[in-house]
C-alpha cells in the first residue's frame, strides 16, 4: 500500500511493508511487515498492477487517516490529486465505502475544495481562512484541460 508506487512524490515512507489481506484472516506479521485487514478487498485491488497492488484512492484514503495530524493527511489528498494519481471525484467514491475512517467528516469536506482547484495545501488554507470568511472573489484555479 505504499503510494510512492503509483508515483507520488514528496511524502516520507512509512516504516516497513504494509500488506492489505482480507479482514477474516489471521496473520502473524513477521518482522518488517504492517497488516491492514480490509472488507471488500477484491474491490480495492487495482485490476492490471502485478504484484497486485490496493487502488491509489484506497491506499491515500487510509494513509491520509493515520498520520499524525490531520493536516497533514488532507494535504497528501491534495497531493494525489495535484500530481494527477486521482480525482476527488474518485476519492469520494473510495470514501463511501470507508464509513468508519478517521476523520471522514474533514476529508469530505476538503475533497469538495480540491474539486473547485484548490490542488496544494496552501491553496485550500488560503480558501478557507482567507476568501471564504472574508467573502473574496474567487481568483483563477486550476481546471482541467481537455
Amino acid at each position: 500500500m505504499r503510494l510512492r508506487e503509483f508515483g507520488l512524490t514528496g511524502l516520507e515512507e512509512q516504516d516497513g511493508v504494509h500488506v492489505a489481506v482480507d479482514h477474516q484472516r489471521t496473520v502473524v506479521p513477521p518482522a518488517g511487515l504492517v497488516i491492514h485487514r480490509r472488507r471488500r478487498l477484491e474491490r480495492l485491488v487495482h485490476p492490471a498492477r502485478v504484484p497486485c497492488l490496493v487502488r491509489v484512492e484506497d491506499a491515500a484514503l487510509h494513509r491520509a487517516s493515520r498520520l499524525q495530524r490531520t493536516s497533514l493527511g488532507l494535504g497528501l489528498l491534495a497531493d494525489v490529486c495535484q500530481q494527477r494519481l486521482t480525482t476527488p471525484h474518485r476519492l469520494r467514491e473510495a470514501l463511501v465505502d470507508l464509513p468508519k475512517l478517521k476523520s471522514r467528516k474533514a476529508v469530505w469536506a476538503i475533497l469538495d475544495d480540491i474539486a473547485v482547484g484548490a490542488h496544494a495545501f496552501v491553496e485550500i488554507s488560503y480558501l478557507r481562512l482567507v476568501e471564504r470568511p472574508h467573502g473574496l472573489p474567487a481568483p483563477g484555479r486550476q481546471k482541467r484541460r481537455l
